[in-house]
């Protein structure tokens, strides 16, 4: 089959009394929209105002955005080619 490409998001599934029960995952094909991006400047992740991050196949980070240095503390320095 042909490889494709998906964006998933995370989200807290919570219980009774407010208590954490497990996790959500929704997942959308972004595939061939991630080329479209790439070839604009790298993806261009600064100008994205969602905290983003990426992990390179051998398991080390290799995008590390501006939201999410604000969100974290953590410059992208700090933590590019850390696993």
């Amino acid at each position: 089959g042909q490889q494709r490409e998906l964006m998933l998001n995370l989200m807290r599934k919570t219980g009774q009394e407010d208590q954490q029960s497990g996790v959500l995952v929704f997942g959308q094909d972004i595939t061939g929209v991630t080329q479209q991006l790439a070839e604009q400047h790298h993806m261009e992740h600064d100008l994205v105002h969602a905290p983003i991050f990426g992990v390179a196949i051998d398991g080390s980070i290799d995008v590390w955005n501006r939201s999410l240095a604000q969100l974290t503390g953590f410059d992208r320095e700090e933590v590019l080619g850390r696993p």
